[in-house]
């Protein structure tokens, strides 16, 4: 019963700590080399009032999006783990990355998704998955060709881009996710 007792204390402590590690990192960019574009920051949605959680959420995954590749490891790696955190903690939102999602192999793309989705499901409080899918997988293709010289050529990311660009990406996505 005590070795119990323990085992729940310590997982309760770590993720006590988790959430003070996340809470710390400051995933502002103040090297004005890698720095966004102003005005990206500070997005908010025109539907929503963003509780202070969405807030500091929103915050991460427009880090993730605007953060160039290979810049700022360390903080794109904390930010990309505190969105796997809250997915794995919330009930709001249920996404499971699936096999079916071959084009989500680059070390990036994971964390674009993830970003792209939280972002539309953020914005858009009714449950819509095919959106929210949709949302994701243009994440990872505008994070894509930005930073295409920093990752390298992909050639299924380049078939979503070519989708994308003919508009075929909704039916595609649908079709492969639905």
């Amino acid at each position: 019963m005590k070795s119990l007792l323990t085992a729940l204390v310590v997982f309760l402590s770590s993720i006590a700590m988790a959430q003070d590690m996340y809470a710390s990192v400051d995933v502002s960019n103040t090297d004005p080399e890698t720095s966004a574009p102003a005005g990206k920051a500070t997005r908010t949605t025109a539907e929503t009032e963003l509780s202070d959680e969405d807030y500091k959420l929103m915050e991460y995954v427009h880090f993730l999006q605007d953060a160039p590749a290979k810049k700022n490891p360390g903080k794109r790696r904390q930010a990309a783990n505190y969105l796997g955190w809250y997915l794995n903690k919330t009930t709001e939102i249920n996404l499971t990355l699936e096999d079916k999602m071959p084009f989500l192999q680059y070390g990036e793309s994971v964390p674009m998704f993830m970003a792209g989705y939280i972002e539309f499901v953020v914005a858009h409080p009714v449950p819509n998955p095919d959106k929210a899918n949709l949302a994701g997988i243009r994440s990872v293709i505008a994070y894509y060709k930005d930073n295409k010289e920093a990752l390298g050529t992909d050639e299924l990311l380049e078939k979503l881009v070519d989708l994308d660009d003919k508009g075929r990406l909704p039916a595609y996505i649908k079709r492969k996710l639905g």
